[in-house]
């Protein structure tokens, strides 16, 4: 699929799919076989060495601090993010034009949740792996509370995007790309308050987008 694009700058898009390549890698480590949701409600077995993947975490959470760092405009989906510049890259698709809606513009809302989406995902795979492991904590790690303060952050910011693209009574096509990061929030949030709170969201656009609600069990 890169081939078409060799020699050529890589987009955000790109550069935020190469570190989500890696992620299953880091999921791997843990030897839990299935989604997201049966690793995250599955504990760690005793005889798995999480340093590694500890350390491949890390690693990934510092280059999604790195990505925001060059697309800081695809980080948030605050309002003021609807006048930021368009992004440029390998896409020839027209500059999009800002919004008079209160709204922000759902593709920097799709893109600033899937950002938010990994982050949610990493800090809780290392709050997983502190909480479920005796492996010491390394120099290049930060506090348990830290990750699940970040994650739950994460979530909560993943909800209230999805909120603002449910209230503008987006297309299901819209919905339906923004699944997934509210599929995060149901399998990894670190409250079951925020579970239940994704899982009824996506309850409601299963009865908009015909066929979800099937997709949404079978996971």
């Amino acid at each position: 699929m890169t081939l078409p694009f060799v020699g050529k700058p890589r987009d955000a898009h790109q550069s935020l799919a190469d570190i989500e390549l890696v992620v299953t890698r880091c999921m791997a480590v843990l030897q839990i076989p299935g989604s997201i949701r049966v690793l995250f409600s599955t504990p760690i077995p005793p005889h798995v060495d999480v340093r590694p993947g500890k350390e491949l975490a890390c690693k990934l959470i510092g280059d999604l601090d790195d990505w925001a760092i060059a697309y800081p405009h695809l980080t948030s989906v605050s309002k003021s993010s609807r006048d930021a510049p368009a992004e440029t890259g390998t896409s020839k698709s027209p500059r999009r034009q800002p919004s008079n809606s209160d709204s922000p513009d759902t593709f920097v809302a799709l893109i600033a949740s899937n950002y938010i989406a990994d982050r949610l995902v990493m800090n809780m795979l290392m709050y997983k792996m502190h909480t479920e492991s005796t492996a010491p904590m390394e120099p290049y790690e930060n506090t348990t509370a830290h990750y699940y303060g970040e994650a739950t952050k994460a979530a909560v910011d993943i909800l209230e995007a999805a909120t603002e693209i449910e209230k503008a009574q987006s297309p299901g096509f819209d919905l339906l790309r923004s699944i997934a990061p509210v599929m995060a929030v149901a399998f990894a949030a670190p409250t079951l308050e925020l579970r239940k709170d994704a899982v009824d969201m996506m309850q409601r656009w299963a009865g908009k987008i015909g066929g979800l609600g099937s997709v949404i069990t079978a996971i």
